[in-house]
């Protein structure tokens, strides 16, 4: 899948650079992309790069797909109008391409810069970072070389086309050289001439978006909810029961969950399940867990929130005796871990346990709260303070 959206990705650049540049210079510019790609796998076994291709670095890499070809867009254009004006030689493309390479090596330096501190990151999420980062900086680096060393030479053989007036792209030059006289320049000498309305539209425009964030008609969340195809669960009984209760358990909620599915095909008139596979097994004869697929959100003819899926499945299961812990998670929250959670700790296990039974007691008397899921071994309590801890989340 990754392969495939980093080839569909460098052909829609190709296309694009087509359109608003001569094909000719099109394909130059494009080369500057596997001349960037292989200096990045170069490059990637060096001891102090070491990042292997994975799902992160591919990523990466589709990530300055873009990127890597901005400064080269930069520096064949500015050769491509200097040889317009005065002549396709040698001489202009290289004063066309020294016109721009101050400003075009500064922007990609500086989104190297942008990118470096992600180097320095530490943590369980630090090889992510480093991957990523490494990949962007290397990438930028080589296409820096192959825009200000490599593509003039290249631009230098290509024969000449100016004059000719066939393709798509001269077209599109055409109407964009128009756009930007009557349009753009009158536009901006304006905005010039009245630099005072120009500020102060600026920053209205500024304070109207900051309303809007504090408003709350636009949303933040930086670990946003999106929807899923998997409902994930697990279920815990306590020490010294009979390894038959949790298998009785583990079928008793799987029974529930068809349960649900069925009432729903009933609610929304489906004909197919939502519910398509259930993987459940116990584990260390005292856990089941449950991996539960459900069919795709594109294929269901009534859109149906996962969250609606795993309250009726709650509600179905209710209170189940002899457990120790019940999770369901419908995994359509990107990390951040449980929106809310409790620490409870003390030096006495049953005070402990007594806690969390009155803090559960507590939260189910409010509507949105759905039932206590205590976790954790009360031996191992809390780190550091040497006594009892229950977690309730």
């Amino acid at each position: 899948m990754m392969l495939k959206n980093m080839a569909l990705g460098a052909i829609l650049v190709f296309i694009i650079l087509g359109v608003f540049l001569h094909l000719k210079v099109a394909a130059w510019v494009i080369i500057g992309l596997p001349v960037a790609f292989l200096g990045a796998f170069m490059m990637m076994p060096v001891p102090f790069v070491d990042v292997t291709i994975n799902v992160m670095s591919l990523f990466a890499f589709i990530l300055v797909l873009g990127v890597v070809v901005d400064d080269a867009i930069i520096i064949a254009e500015s050769a491509y109008t200097e040889t317009e004006k005065h002549g396709y030689t040698l001489g202009n493309i290289v004063r066309g391409a020294q016109r721009v390479a101050v400003p075009a090596t500064f922007g990609v330096l500086t989104t190297i810069m942008a990118f470096t501190p992600m180097l320095l990151q530490s943590g369980a999420t630090s090889s992510v970072a480093r991957a990523i980062a490494w990949i962007v900086i290397l990438c930028l680096a080589f296409s820096l070389i192959e825009s200000k060393l490599i593509l003039p030479s290249h631009l230098a053989i290509m024969r000449s086309s100016h004059g000719s007036r066939r393709g798509v792209s001269d077209w599109v030059d055409v109407q964009l050289k128009r756009f930007i006289e009557r349009v753009y320049k009158p536009f901006l000498a304006r905005a010039i001439e009245y630099r005072w309305t120009t500020l102060a539209a600026f920053i209205a425009v500024a304070i109207l978006m900051v309303g809007l964030v504090l408003g709350g008609f636009i949303r933040i969340a930086f670990f946003p909810e999106f929807g899923g195809d998997f409902i994930m669960a697990q279920v815990e009984i306590q020490e010294g029961a009979p390894d038959e209760l949790i298998v009785d358990i583990v079928g008793e909620m799987t029974a529930a969950l068809h349960e649900v599915d069925d009432e729903l095909k009933a609610e929304f008139g489906f004909e197919d399940d939502i519910v398509k596979n259930v993987f459940a097994y116990v584990q260390n004869g005292r856990s089941g867990r449950f991996q539960v697929e459900l069919s795709k959100v594109e294929t269901r003819a009534v859109a149906i929130d996962m969250k609606e899926i795993e309250t009726r499945w709650r509600a179905k299961i209710g209170q189940i005796a002899g457990t120790t812990e019940l999770r369901i998670s419908t995994g359509n929250r990107m990390g951040g871990g449980p929106p809310v959670a409790f620490r409870l700790s003390g030096r006495s296990i049953a005070q402990v346990e007594a806690a969390a039974e009155d803090l559960a007691g507590h939260l189910k008397t409010y509507d949105v709260v759905g039932q206590r899921r205590p976790r954790g071994d009360p031996s191992d309590g809390p780190a550091g303070s040497g006594g009892d801890g229950r977690d309730v989340v």
